[in-house]
């Protein structure tokens, strides 16, 4: 899916540059819309970050907004550009970074992997092969040099210094150091445990406890579909098969959008297709109902679901914590 390559690419640029506030991907994609992805998955929309983006699509040569803490860079497929790259930067960093990556081209490029595409798929995803670069547009027509007979008289070039290597990646650091305790805890819990079923079933009892979930699901995808595989506070899949259908559905709806889902959702959030979590909800009376992929790279490998019974929905701030806490799941 288009998505996943999208937030891939996305995930390398955030990393090389090591503090973004929020970040997005606008890709052309044939004669149809602009493939847009968003960093973090759930940020509130930022539209003078996609305005400079949609800007420098139109024009590879439009630098941006001074002042603004936005860095604007151009996505390449075979030395064509076909897509922007936007970073906003935080307000301390925004401009000794903004100048750094529009100006110097430190940044190594990086390929980004083709996304999974389904068989019967019309063609590669529009962020496939592309290459992350520091271009500012086409080159200016080189100066004509002084005449051959005056050429002898020229200094010699100036020989520079190659630039200094970047520093490894920084993430920043999270607000809450409870989640790293949380995910200290799962890990040994996972670590711990004798087999698959074991696992699972450890760390939804602990994301349960922790966030006060009246139950959480880890499922597995298996043949393309999710098949869940574990129920929190020690309850037996074989005597509600009617509930790990619901669940799976669920589960297959958010790797299918390659995106957490929250039922309800937020006002703020970007719309997202949620009739199996509405089911979900129905059915078993849930308040809220919150579904995180679980990916490998690329390649979906299972996914969580934690369901509330009194209306208080997950918050943006422990969504954010959870994906990180997911993504270091995965593997």
């Amino acid at each position: 899916m288009a998505d996943e390559s999208v937030q891939a690419l996305l995930a390398r640029a955030v990393a090389a540059q090591g503090e973004v506030a929020t970040a997005l991907a606008v890709i052309r994609h044939g004669d149809g819309a602009p493939v847009v992805g968003h960093w973090p998955l759930h940020a509130p929309r930022d539209d003078a970050l996609l305005g400079a983006a949609m800007a420098r699509l139109g024009d590879p040569t439009i630098p941006a907004p001074p002042g603004s803490g936005i860095v604007l860079r151009t996505l390449r497929r075979a030395d064509q550009p076909v897509g922007v790259l936007a970073l906003r930067l935080p307000p301390a960093s925004a401009s000794e970074s903004e100048s750094a990556s529009e100006s110097s081209s430190d940044l190594a490029p990086a390929s980004v992997p083709a996304a999974r595409t389904a068989p019967d798929s019309a063609g590669p995803s529009p962020a496939a092969s592309l290459v992350v670069g520091t271009d500012m547009g086409p080159a200016p027509a080189a100066a004509p040099g002084p005449p051959r007979s005056a050429r002898s008289a020229l200094p010699p070039p100036t020989t520079f210094a190659p630039p200094p290597a970047l520093a490894p990646a920084r993430w920043p650091a999270p607000a809450q150091p409870a989640v790293d305790d949380l995910s200290a805890t799962l890990l040994r819990s996972a670590i711990a445990a004798p087999d698959l079923d074991s696992c699972a079933a450890g760390v939804a009892t602990e994301l349960a406890r922790a966030l006060a979930a009246d139950r959480v699901a880890v499922g597995v995808v298996a043949r393309r579909f999710a098949r869940v595989v574990a129920l929190s506070h020690g309850a037996q899949l074989r005597e509600q098969q009617s509930l790990a259908a619901q669940i799976g559905r669920a589960m297959d709806e958010a790797l299918d959008q390659a995106c957490s889902i929250q039922h309800p959702q937020h006002p703020s959030e970007r719309a997202r297709i949620t009739l199996a979590h509405a089911e979900l909800a129905a059915r078993q009376g849930s308040a809220a109902v919150l579904t995180l992929p679980l990916f490998a790279g690329l390649q979906p490998v299972g996914a969580l679901v934690l369901e509330r019974t009194r209306a208080e929905p997950f918050d943006a701030a422990t969504l954010q914590r959870l994906e990180s806490l997911a993504a270091s799941l995965a593997p």
